[in-house]
Parts: structure tokens; C-alpha cells; sequence
């Protein structure tokens, strides 16, 4: 019983020390990073954790694509006859588009997101480790308020 005890608290202090590793303050925090964080707590079984980041992920997600798509529709400046686009109002868009981008979201807006990481909250692959997370959790607090009980 000792041993697994203490397997336990190295595996939680390991769990610990990997998530300050990740969240170190001077590093700026995008879903890739939460997400990757919360698949570190999902394979170790620590499903307050998990569930945890893969909610924080999904919100920067939805932050990301939301700023992002607010900003190209803000620096479109409707111009409707797509024969006459110059490459002079190629470049102003970008621009438009970039700065909006910085101003939204800071330091992170230079961060590049990796495709893979992408495709899966495309795919919505982080709202099934989310949900299983949180399934989870309420088994788990159902089994120790059971055990509390008896």
C-alpha cells in the first residue's frame, strides 16, 4: 500500500512539475499549448486536469478563429468586383488583417499554430477528451462520496 502511495505523489508531483514546465509565464499560452498540456493530464489519468485545459484549449480555440475571421471581414472594405483586385490592395488587406491580428491578440498573434493541432479542433477531436474527462470526474467523485458513505 506504501508503494502505491508513493507512486502516486511522484506521478503528481511529475504531472506538477511538467505543467509549470508548459505554463512558464514568460511563454505565451495558445490552445496548442493547452491542448498538449491536457493530453499530458488525459494519458496520466488526472481527469480534473484534463478536463481543465481541454476547456481552456476549446475557448482559445474559438478566441483564435473568431479574431481572426472578425478581422478579415473588418479589412475586406467590401470590394465586390474581384477583376479589379491590384496587388496594391492585396498587400493593404494583409496588412489590415495582420495588424488587426496583433492588436487582438497580442504576442500571440506571431505564434504559428501547427496544422495538425488545428485539424483536430477542426475535426473536434478535443470535445471527445473533454467529455470523457469530465464523464470521468463524475464517476470518480460518485465513487469517493460512496466510499465516504460506507
Amino acid at each position: 500500500m506504501w508503494k502505491v502511495k508513493t507512486k502516486f505523489i511522484l506521478l503528481l508531483i511529475a504531472a506538477c512539475f511538467k505543467a509549470a514546465l508548459l505554463l512558464h509565464p514568460d511563454q505565451v499560452n495558445n490552445y496548442e499549448r493547452l491542448y498538449e498540456l491536457g493530453m499530458t493530464f488525459y494519458r496520466q489519468e488526472f481527469w480534473e486536469e484534463c478536463s481543465k485545459y481541454f476547456d481552456l484549449a476549446l475557448k482559445d480555440y474559438h478566441f483564435h478563429r473568431n479574431s481572426v475571421i472578425n478581422c478579415r471581414l473588418k479589412c475586406y472594405n467590401g470590394n465586390d468586383d474581384f477583376t479589379l483586385i491590384n496587388l496594391e490592395t492585396i498587400l493593404e488587406t494583409a496588412n489590415c488583417v495582420r495588424l488587426c491580428k496583433k492588436k487582438i491578440l497580442g504576442p500571440r498573434a506571431e505564434e504559428e499554430i501547427s496544422n495538425h493541432i488545428t485539424k483536430k479542433f477542426e475535426d473536434r477531436a478535443p470535445y471527445n477528451y473533454l467529455s470523457f474527462c469530465l464523464y470521468k470526474v463524475s464517476t470518480c467523485t460518485c465513487k469517493y462520496q460512496l466510499e465516504k458513505i460506507i
